[in-house]
C-alpha cells in the first residue's frame, strides 16, 4: 500500500497495508508516478462497535471521532481526531454507568509532527463525560492517552487515573492486565502535570513564542530564555507552586517504605521495603539539593533505581555520584566546576514524596 502524496509532485511512499503488516518489497522504495484522483473522503461516522445498549432509550454507547482531513503524506490534522462525545454520547454512558459496578472512562488528546497542541485541556465535552459518569458511579476509573501534560479538574471525583500516554498496537492487553491486577504499574511520570493552564514558567511572550523582529523579509521571533534553570519540577520547587501531579509520581496496588539513608560526596544508599501485600516494583530516586552560593534550583534529580519486591522483603538502592554529579557548567571557563560546601540530599518516590533527607560536606 502507498501513500500519495499529492498533485504537487505525484510522489508516492511505501506504507504498511490496510489489512495490518507490512508490504514485502526487496529494498525501501520512493519515486513519482501519474496523477490520479485524489482519495476519497473518511466515511460518515457510524457505531460499528457498540459498547453496550441503554435499556429502554434505544441509544447505545460507543466510541466517536468527527471526521479528520488529509494534510499529504496520510498525515492528519489531530485537532480533528480528538474524541469529543455528542450530548447523546454523554447521556447514554451516565445512564449504562449507574448499572455498573465499576466503570472504565477512556479520554485522549494527541499531536503530530508539525501540529502542536494549544490547550492543555482534554476538551470540556471530556471533562464533562468523566464528571457525569464519576457522579453516576463511584467506582469509575479514568484511563488517558496523552503527548504529555494534560489537565484533570475531575481527579478528585474518580477512584483511579491510568496515563498511557502514546500506547503501541499491545495497549490494550497491557491495560487489561493493569485493570484487572494481574500486572503491577510500577511507572513514573516523566514530566510534571500542572494544576492549570497558565501555571507554567512561560510568563511572557518575550518568553513565547518571542518578540518580532523588524525589518525582516517574513515573521521571525526570538525567544528570550528567561527561566534560565527553572524549568519542569524545578520551576515548581523554585516558585513553591503544587502541580496537579508532580515529576517522578506514580502509585502501586502495594506500598513501599525508605529507611536507613547513608550519605556521602561519593555515593547514596537506602533501604527500600516492599511494606504492602503484593509483589510490585518501586523507583527510589535520588535529589540533590546544591549549596546555596552555587545559584541552582533546590533540588536536582541525581540518580534513580528501579526495584522488584516481594511483600515484606527489602533491598538496598545505592547511587553512586561523580564529580560531575557535584558540579555547575562555568559560562566564563566553559567548562564543569566542582562545587565545595554543604550539599543536601533526598530520597524517595517522586519529586515531592522524599521521606529521607540527609546531607554531606565537600570541602
Amino acid at each position: 500500500m502507498w501513500s500519495y502524496n499529492g498533485p504537487s509532485n505525484n510522489q508516492c511512499w511505501l506504507k504498511t497495508s490496510a489489512a495490518g503488516g507490512s508490504t514485502p518489497i526487496s529494498s525501501v522504495t520512493s519515486g513519482t508516478v501519474p496523477a490520479r484522483a485524489p482519495t476519497p473522503a473518511p466515511p460518515t461516522f457510524a457505531c460499528s462497535a457498540p459498547l453496550g445498549a441503554v435499556a429502554g432509550s434505544g441509544a447505545v454507547v460507543c466510541n466517536r471521532s468527527v471526521p479528520f482531513s488529509t494534510l499529504g503524506m496520510s498525515q492528519f490534522n489531530q485537532s480533528q481526531c480528538t474524541t469529543q462525545p455528542s450530548d447523546a454520547d454523554i447521556a447514554a454512558a451516565v445512564a449504562l454507568a449507574k448499572t455498573a459496578d465499576v466503570a472504565i472512562v477512556n479520554v485522549a488528546q494527541s499531536s503530530t509532527e508539525g501540529y502542536d497542541r494549544d490547550t492543555l485541556s482534554l476538551g470540556a465535552r471530556q471533562d464533562r463525560l468523566v464528571e457525569q459518569v464519576a457522579a453516576a458511579c463511584p467506582n469509575t476509573i479514568v484511563v488517558v492517552r496523552c503527548p504529555g501534560a494534560v489537565l484533570m479538574p475531575w481527579k478528585d471525583k474518580v477512584k483511579a487515573i491510568l496515563v498511557q500516554f502514546l500506547p503501541g498496537q499491545a495497549s490494550g492487553t497491557a491495560l487489561a492486565s493493569l485493570l484487572f491486577g494481574d500486572a503491577n504499574p510500577g511507572a513514573k511520570l516523566p514530566v510534571s502535570f500542572p494544576a492549570a493552564e497558565n501555571q507554567t514558567w512561560l510568563s511572557s511572550t518575550a518568553m513565547w513564542p518571542g518578540a518580532p523582529q523588524p525589518g525582516t523579509a517574513e515573521p521571525r521571533f526570538v525567544a528570550t530564555y528567561s527561566e534560565e534553570l527553572e524549568m519542569g519540577y524545578r520551576w515548581f520547587d523554585a516558585r513553591g507552586e503544587v502541580p496537579l501531579w508532580e515529576f517522578g509520581a506514580g502509585l502501586s496496588y502495594t506500598t513501599f517504605g525508605f529507611s536507613g539513608l547513608a550519605a556521602a560526596a561519593t555515593g547514596v544508599s537506602c533501604t527500600v521495603t516492599n511494606t504492602g501485600a503484593l509483589h510490585g516494583a518501586e523507583v527510589a530516586q535520588l535529589y540533590i539539593g546544591f549549596p546555596d552560593a552555587s545559584g541552582e534550583p533546590p533540588k536536582l534529580l541525581r540518580g534513580f533505581e528501579k526495584v522488584a519486591l516481594e511483600p515484606g522483603a527489602s533491598v538496598v538502592a545505592r547511587f553512586n555520584l561523580t564529580d560531575r554529579d557535584l558540579s555547575i557548567f562555568d559560562v566564563v571557563s566553559r567548562g564543569w566546576v566542582k562545587q565545595r560546601g554543604e550539599f543536601k540530599v533526598f530520597v524517595g518516590s517522586s519529586s515531592r514524596k522524599l521521606p529521607l533527607a540527609g546531607s554531606f560536606v565537600v570541602a
